[in-house]
């Protein structure tokens, strides 16, 4: 077993080396007026080179040419029909319990980051 939950820890982890929840955002770049920063999707103007995590868990970045951004929660696929995945967004956190029972865990089995 334990053998077992180590390996499921290595390849969780290996998993947040893969962005396949990020997007990548041109900004209009007026040679006679640099970029001051990036708009992010709620408004909120960052500055160029900065980086933040905003209220949906994705970890931003802003370039003087883009603005990129990459989901830090994965997405379980193939979770057994009772689990379900529950997300803490004010930390970025989440759990795979059991529908009927909360206290008891599940392990996904894959995911997509």
């Amino acid at each position: 077993m334990k053998h077992f939950l180590f390996i499921t820890v290595v390849l969780l982890a290996c998993m947040s080396l893969c962005n396949a929840q990020c997007y990548r955002k041109q900004l209009n770049v007026d040679p006679k007026n640099p970029v001051a920063g990036c708009t992010d999707k709620r408004g909120v103007v960052h500055p160029v080179g900065s980086q933040w995590k905003d209220k949906d868990c994705f970890q931003c970045s802003c370039s003087d040419s883009t603005i990129e951004c990459c989901g830090t929660i994965p997405q379980h696929v193939g979770l057994p029909e009772h689990c379900e995945m529950v997300v803490n967004k004010e930390d970025c956190t989440y759990e795979v319990i059991n529908k009927k029972d909360p206290s008891d865990k599940c392990m996904p089995t894959e995911a997509i980051l």
